[in-house]
């Protein structure tokens, strides 16, 4: 069974980032009023010295100051531990709040892979959707471009990312064409 994998260019990479950076900023804000506040024991307070040294450690990541492979695990582990620092802060509803702004983020920072085998096409977005070939009318990747044309009349294009090894143009236009002369059952 013949099957492609098709990378897409994320041009949304750099604000991605940026707000990443944004929540990490945003998170220095409880676990310095804990550490400068009195009202809190020393164990709260060692928490809470953690959570201010690894969001400066991912912030110096995602600046470049640090290697940029360990950006995601610790921007993870700053979102992990400082999360608790808004709740002992006084303000719980803070902190799921920028649980659910992290898993945003991770959604729109996975690589974009458009996945097309002989049982449709899996495209990626907020929920993966799969076309199955009776919906698909055309499927064409010309010039580094994926072009998706649906029997509804719905047209996606999007261009493949120039990192990513990209399949032989006319195999993959072939199989499609193959897929699509199939008899619909």
């Amino acid at each position: 069974m013949a099957a492609y994998q098709l990378t897409l260019r994320n041009d949304k990479t750099r604000l991605y980032d940026r707000f990443a950076l944004f929540l990490l900023l945003f998170q220095l804000v409880p676990a310095g009023w804990i550490v400068s506040s009195g009202a809190f024991v020393v164990p709260v307070k060692t928490a809470a010295v953690a959570a201010i040294l690894l969001t400066l450690a991912a912030m110096a990541a995602y600046l470049g100051w640090l290697l940029t492979a360990a950006k995601q695990i610790l921007f993870y582990l700053a979102i992990l531990v400082a999360v608790p620092c808004w709740w002992l802060a006084g303000n719980g509803w803070a902190g799921p709040a920028i649980a659910v702004l992290a898993l945003l983020y991770y959604l729109a920072r996975k690589k974009p892979v458009v996945e097309v085998s002989q049982a449709g096409v899996r495209y990626p977005s907020l929920a993966n959707r799969h076309f199955s070939w009776q919906q698909i009318a055309n499927i064409v990747l010309k010039d580094g471009l994926l072009t998706i044309d649906l029997q509804n009349n719905q047209l996606i294009q999007q261009p493949l990312d120039e990192n990513n090894p990209a399949p032989n143009e006319a195999d993959f236009n072939e199989f499609c064409r193959q897929q699509l002369s199939q008899p619909q059952s």
